[in-house]
């Protein structure tokens, strides 16, 4: 399972699903200002839906972020943390939410900054969430 979890496919499937999800930091562009919410709940469905324990944190209104957790309590801990909220599409030449893929290379609003690790994060959440592991993975992805 951990394998599927981690296919390239499997990846790229999430990581257009978090580009097609607008959210625009509202400090960094307030004329588009969608902010972190729908994104978070996409996130934290997706984590839920792959049998990772998951919960909103509310950062701010309207701007919460999602954590997880994968592992035991007893051991060392380990944190990984990535944004979900992007900069504004001001001058963009492509549409920004809908993603395209040319090549190894995936065009769209935050695709490389920093949507792309945060598919990978919730990847290895999902196939951390069903290994053996001694200690725990916490995960927080969110704003800036």
């Amino acid at each position: 399972m951990a394998r599927q979890l981690l296919s390239r496919s499997a990846v790229l499937e999430t990581l257009q699903e978090l580009i097609r999800t607008p959210s625009v930091n509202p400090s960094l562009a307030p004329g588009e200002a969608h902010g972190e919410e729908a994104i978070a709940k996409v996130a934290r469905n997706w984590l839920t839906a792959k049998g990772v324990r998951s919960w909103l944190e509310e950062a701010a209104v309207g701007r919460p972020n999602v954590v997880a957790e994968a592992g035991k309590d007893k051991g060392t801990a380990l944190v990984f943390c990535a944004h979900l909220d992007t900069v504004g599409t001001a001058g963009m030449t492509i549409p920004p939410f809908e993603p395209k893929v040319e090549g190894n290379r995936v065009f769209g609003r935050g695709s490389y900054d920093m949507k792309g690790s945060a598919a990978a994060v919730m990847s290895a959440a999902a196939a951390l969430a069903h290994a053996n592991i001694l200690g725990r993975v916490l995960y927080r992805l969110g704003g800036r």
